[in-house]
């Protein structure tokens, strides 16, 4: 776990549990008060990259709303209602193509301290729904913080006896063994995203190697945990269909498929301006300034370029997975 120099406190999250777990988390960092978090992390001229060398925390409270309506971005099963929250914003790491780059005018992470109100929150939803699929981790990775704050542990406990509830945790972290002592749950899915290694190394700074990433997804699978998996975005470097193959069968070899609910997959694609700004933070990347086309507000490869990703990834998923159980996103 990355070490902080700095935390900086908001004035209503001094009182919170997590706030002192965190400071006794990181007792050598320069504590800072300030009055709200968003005079810093929404301030102008910052530049993401830059900050992404040395971040800092930003202990604040999360003032509401505590959950969001979800988009095709994120897959549940049958009809349920799809929705987010947000118990960080940004990340732990650094991947090239990150739409948060775009969203955020800071590098920082957001820690939002007042979990208890936003499990609150989904359990009056719950009353009133009678379920619902949850994605906890859409805008950060919970799983790669959870040696700092146990988000993770709190919604799997809150989830496990509300059956009519999925809560999904999406991760590149190899950080499993956290979670090792927790009995797994039959509507907590985890979800590793993966990519080919030379994809990883390069473009995905400070996650977990893809076959790290294989050997965390298989020990939750041996521990009887519900997993996903997700090639997304597929990337078109430099002899892509071959490493996207070999990845896939590797996956399948470490990985028994009758036992991976949904392996979901789509290509590079932005919203609005975010490649925009994107790429004024990414000055190098050959991903982010690849040829793109713009349609109806996405940017994203030309519909030639895509029908080759959909039937590469569709070839190869399909010699170990029925339909059914492929997933093409691309909201």
């Amino acid at each position: 776990m990355r070490e902080y120099s700095h935390v900086y406190v908001e004035e209503a999250a001094r009182s919170w549990p997590d706030t002192e777990r965190v400071l006794s988390r990181f007792p050598r960092a320069t504590v800072i008060s300030i009055d709200t978090a968003a005079e810093l992390f929404n301030r102008k001229q910052q530049h993401f990259q830059a900050q992404k060398q040395s971040p800092k925390l930003i202990l604040a409270v999360d003032r509401g709303p505590f959950l969001f309506e979800g988009s095709e971005r994120i897959k549940s099963f049958g009809n349920a209602p799809v929705h987010y929250t947000v118990p960080m914003r940004n990340c732990v790491y650094n991947c090239d193509y990150c739409f948060l780059q775009g969203m955020h005018r800071s590098a920082n992470l957001l820690v939002t301290v007042n979990s208890e109100q936003a499990l609150a929150a989904a359990e009056e939803r719950y009353n009133a729904t009678g379920g619902f699929f949850l994605s906890i981790s859409y805008l950060t990775d919970l799983l790669g913080f959870e040696d700092v704050l146990p988000y993770c542990r709190r919604w799997i406990e809150w989830a496990r006896n509300r059956p009519e509830m999925v809560i999904e945790i999406r991760t590149k972290s190899d950080n499993f063994a956290v979670l090792s002592g927790v009995p797994p749950s039959e509507n907590v899915v985890l979800v590793w995203s993966l990519s080919p290694e030379p994809v990883s190394r390069v473009h995905e700074r400070g996650a977990a190697s893809f076959r790290n990433r294989l050997f965390a997804a298989r020990a939750a699978q041996q521990a009887g945990w519900p997993i996903r998996l997700c090639f997304d975005p597929v990337l078109r470097v430099p002899n892509w269909q071959e490493l996207y193959r070999q990845a896939i069968g590797e996956t399948f070899r470490r990985l028994d498929p009758s036992r991976v609910e949904l392996v979901s997959y789509g290509v590079f694609r932005l919203h609005g301006d975010f490649l925009d700004r994107l790429r004024e933070v990414q000055t190098a990347s050959p991903v982010v300034h690849a040829h793109y086309e713009r349609s109806h507000g996405l940017s994203t490869y030309p519909d030639n370029q895509i029908a080759e990703v959909r039937d590469l990834m569709e070839t190869e998923l399909s010699k170990v997975l029925p339909g059914e159980r492929i997933s093409f996103v691309h909201g």
